[in-house]
């Protein structure tokens, strides 16, 4: 979305956001509030296609690239149902090498980081090194040229130390605040190079300084050279898996690839009427969609071992994590608080983070105490509320598998 916003309104995508003016900053803000609004009021829901395969769905057209083919549907929910139906079959084609050359790919690029550690730190050697060289090479001159301008510093100050070497070429720069003098050096016939004397330092201890750099650079490079022979061997055999994987699997693919058709599913499980979401170690977690839900998702789903969840803020939904027969872990809790959080007002409000808490099913409610109103879909929580804070509004749709179905 954000290289479409770019390429509609013509900025280079290589400039920064502090280059931009305001004016500029004020059409591409137009132009991302135009496209909300689109989403909004007027979607076009379309699978696009590249290269023979699903590539993309988008809720409205965006900037197409040539050769791309649209498929409109006549709902976002039927697009992305169409792209996941196609996608899953070009996957299970990935799926038989994709974790071979996954891990392929990422030793190549290890090894090629590790290589340009190695040539980086060989470069960092030869230089510190030439430098120390060049300091003894032409120890009276620096020595002349360190004596020299500490006296004159003492006899006329740095200022017009400057003043007067600049119309030299004995120097190639004086930084008084960092103490420091770049001294032109050669070795022969060479072009001179610039070598930094530091005013602190004796001629040998300069020397030193650099030969110091030089050595812990080899140290570094020693290791990088070690841990890129054991990378490359270790890519070495991941090919060789890689390669194996593909020859034994390539009858598979073109079957899973050909032989898939899309199925309707015929059964929808009960927590699917809801807001519904399944935590990461698998637990079931289900929110009230309105008033009448919240009602049942609390009056027929709450059981003893399971959680109540509940943002804070009036009207969001009462959500239930159930317990799967091993306790309610704290994984799932803060899943559960964060799917009551991103379905309550903190969403629409444009707010980043809110908070949510968790309780105990005997601390929910639906009788009052004298003087209490409970309306319809709210419930009275009584005792301590274990908050979870700062939750981000973060949402996605995806596709989940449970008990043999697939859903979105």
């Amino acid at each position: 979305y954000s290289e479409a916003l770019i390429a509609i309104t013509g900025e280079d995508p290589r400039r920064a956001a502090s280059e931009m003016t305001d004016e500029e900053l004020g059409l591409l803000f137009e132009e991302m509030r135009s496209l909300f609004e689109r989403v909004d009021a007027a979607p076009t829901p379309h699978v696009v296609r590249r290269d023979d395969q699903v590539h993309t769905v988008l809720p409205v057209t965006l900037v197409e690239q040539a050769g791309d083919v649209t498929e409109p549907f006549e709902t976002f929910n039927e697009a992305v149902d169409a792209y996941f139906a196609e996608g899953l079959a070009e996957a299970e084609a990935e799926d038989i090498s994709g974790e071979f050359m996954g891990r392929v790919d990422k030793l190549r690029h290890q090894a090629e980081q590790q290589r340009r550690a190695a040539e980086a730190y060989e470069a960092e050697i030869s230089v510190n090194q030439r430098r120390g060289d060049l300091i003894y090479a032409n120890f009276q001159h620096c020595e002349a040229v360190l004596r020299d301008l500490l006296e004159a510093k003492e006899a006329l100050g740095w200022k017009e130390v400057e003043r007067r070497v600049a119309d030299t070429d004995l120097v190639g720069e004086i930084n008084t605040y960092d103490g420091y003098v770049v001294v032109p050096l050669t070795a022969g016939e060479g072009e001179p190079e610039g070598v930094k004397l530091r005013f602190n330092l004796t001629v040998p201890e300069n020397a030193e300084f650099y030969y110091t750099r030089a050595k812990r650079a080899r140290e570094k490079s020693a290791g990088a050279v070690d841990a890129l022979r054991d990378t490359e061997e270790r890519l070495e055999k991941a090919e060789s898996a890689a390669r194996k994987a593909e020859e034994e699997g390539v009858a598979m693919v073109e079957e899973a690839v050909t032989g898939r058709t899309r199925q309707r599913r015929t059964r929808h499980h009960w927590f699917e009427r809801y807001r519904w979401t399944f935590a990461t170690d698998g637990s079931v977690i289900v929110g009230g969609k309105d008033a009448s839900s919240n009602e049942r998702v609390v009056k027929k789903y709450l059981k003893d071992r399971d959680r109540y969840c509940h943002a804070d803020f009036h009207g969001a939904p009462s959500v239930v994590v159930k317990d799967q027969g091993e306790g309610v872990s704290e994984e799932a809790l803060e899943q559960g608080c964060a799917l009551a959080a991103v379905y309550s007002r903190a969403w629409s409000s444009g707010r980043a983070s809110a908070d949510a808490y968790w309780v105990l099913p005997e601390q929910v409610s639906k009788t009052p105490q004298s003087g209490e109103f409970v309306p319809k879909g709210a419930f009275i929580v009584r005792g301590r509320r274990n908050y979870v804070k700062d939750i981000p509004m973060r949402a996605a749709v995806g596709l989940v598998e449970h008990e043999g179905d697939v859903m979105v």
